[in-house]
């Protein structure tokens, strides 16, 4: 899909799949507001934006489920505490989330 839009497109794309508001996407790709406006109307401009949301997802679920081990270290580590808190807050937290 990429191959089919000018460089200036490809930018904008990325820099809205990434959360930048429309303002700001023009400015860093060095058209007009409305450029960037008529561009999100363009389908295979808007496929590749969503394409890019997809991935930007994907990633962010892989980055979390990767601290998925940690997380678990860390409630194991609070069960344990001598602060009675700490440990309460833990077993809360593992009743809560984890069934």
């Amino acid at each position: 899909m990429e191959k089919q839009l000018p460089p200036k497109q490809l930018l904008a794309a990325q820099l809205l799949a990434d959360g930048l508001p429309f303002k700001q996407v023009s400015e860093k790709v060095g058209v007009s507001l409305s450029v960037v406006y008529k561009w999100k109307h363009i389908p295979a401009f808007n496929s590749y934006v969503n394409e890019l949301l997809m991935l930007n997802e994907n990633k962010a679920y892989q980055d979390l489920f990767s601290l998925k081990p940690l997380a678990l270290e860390t409630l194991k580590a609070m069960l344990n505490s001598k602060d009675s808190r700490t440990a309460i807050k833990a077993a809360e937290l593992i009743l809560t989330y984890g069934t």
